[in-house]
């Protein structure tokens, strides 16, 4: 562990802060896009879905009916295949739709922890603290580039690499599954796996090794001889293998395959689901995943608001930083009116999409977020005017003081 303090001055922070306007800008300009398209696209999928689950028809896959030619089709079946997937360096052989080989090598990872003290003028004081800890890793984690190189040293290579083979010819009863298809089954399991398989150039040095967490099984290999801890250098081998599995597909039917179903709005449905699952709950499924991504780009779109508003505002509060209390309440101040406005401006972007897309839910949204404007502007106003009453009840508190002393001193005369 090693410590680094960087100073930056007033100016530099300035600069930076003034070349952040730019980013700010871009970000900000962005974020309309993100949150427009993304009603759009939440719209147009629910639409699609709703479509497809009144023109689904149930489909049996022991035999094709041309009857369902182009149609928006449900099958449920197993995902089978005669493939025999191989490892030659392992001497493994399996049948299986996707047989894949990890290789994870334990490394140095590289931390840094950044502590940052204002000071007076507005220049800025930054601890940084790095740290050191071990992590199986399947990249190459670069380590010349650590500021322990010397003392951190990762190896530039790896013994083996990574491997997935596919079958080519994966069927769900009388249908061909498309590899579009194929890949969203993810479900995978240990592979059992022996040593006495193993290409005997590779063989040297290896021993039977079980992952805890995932329950993968494979081979260990050691850079160093002997000894029971691990050590920067090792390398993992572990396997997995996707089986045949029942699936339940919605997709269009052509021929003795599928391809993705169009609805009249141009969004397209191909949907592949591990298990013996309905129709009805398939589509579901999508929605409320269709659902849960409008509300994360909704999210991802505010807060690239948010950040494009602070970092155009960035440079007030590092003016004000000459004093680190002031800036620190400008930082706030301008933090918290970035808050507002992008709320306010997210709203109204979300209600114009829906005005566009479903009028009927748009104007409701349209009016939140006007009011949001309404209120910002009020208050805004009320604490321009609220500023400014007070010279004035200064002044006035300050000519009844005096008036009084004048009477107490002419009491004081016999005037």
């Amino acid at each position: 562990m090693s410590q680094v303090v960087t100073h930056e001055s007033w100016f530099g922070r300035l600069g930076g802060s003034i070349k952040g306007v730019v980013v700010g800008l871009i970000l900000f300009a962005i974020s309309f896009p993100v949150l427009f398209l993304n009603e759009g696209r939440a719209v147009n999928t629910a639409k699609a879905l709703q479509e497809g689950a009144i023109s689904v028809v149930e489909a049996s896959s022991l035999t094709i009916d041309p009857a369902n030619e182009g149609k928006f089709v449900h099958v449920t079946d197993q995902a089978s295949t005669d493939a025999i997937l191989e490892d030659e360096l392992f001497g493994i052989s399996v049948n299986g739709i996707r047989l894949n080989r990890r290789v994870e090598m334990l490394q140095w990872k590289e931390k840094q922890e950044e502590q940052t003290r204002q000071k007076i003028g507005g220049g800025t004081e930054t601890v940084t603290t790095y740290s050191y800890e071990r992590e199986w890793s399947p990249e190459l984690i670069t380590s010349s580039r650590f500021r322990e190189a010397a003392t951190h040293h990762n190896p530039t290579s790896m013994p083996f690499q990574q491997l997935t083979k596919e079958a080519s010819d994966v069927f769900v009863g009388s249908f061909r599954l498309p590899k579009v298809l194929t890949q969203q089954i993810t479900v995978t399991e240990p592979l059992e796996v022996a040593l006495d398989k193993v290409q005997k150039e590779w063989a040297e040095g290896l021993r039977p090794y079980r992952d805890d967490a995932t329950g993968a099984n494979g081979f260990y290999w050691s850079r160093a001889s002997g000894g029971s801890e691990p050590q920067i250098g090792d390398v993992r081998v572990l396997f997995t293998v996707t089986r045949p599995v029942e699936v339940s597909i919605m997709a269009q039917q052509i021929r003795d395959t599928f391809t993705p179903f169009t609805a009249s709005n141009g969004r397209q449905l191909n949907m592949l689901t591990v298990g013996t699952v309905s129709a009805d709950q398939m589509i579901a499924t999508a929605t409320a995943e269709n659902s849960m991504w409008a509300w994360i780009l909704r999210a991802v779109g505010a807060i690239l608001m948010v950040v494009g508003l602070s970092l155009m505002a960035r440079p007030l509060s590092v003016l004000a930083d000459v004093l680190p209390p002031v800036g620190a309440v400008v930082e706030m101040g301008t933090g918290l009116v970035a808050l507002l406005i992008a709320g306010a401006l997210s709203l109204t972007t979300i209600s114009f999409a829906w005005l566009f897309y479903r009028p009927l839910i748009g104007v409701p949204l349209l009016l939140a977020g006007g009011g949001l404007i309404a209120l910002l502007v009020i208050k805004l106003g009320s604490q321009t005017r609220t500023n400014a009453d007070v010279p004035s009840q200064n002044i006035v508190a300050r000519r009844s003081n005096n008036d009084q002393a004048g009477r107490s001193i002419d009491h004081s005369i016999g005037v």
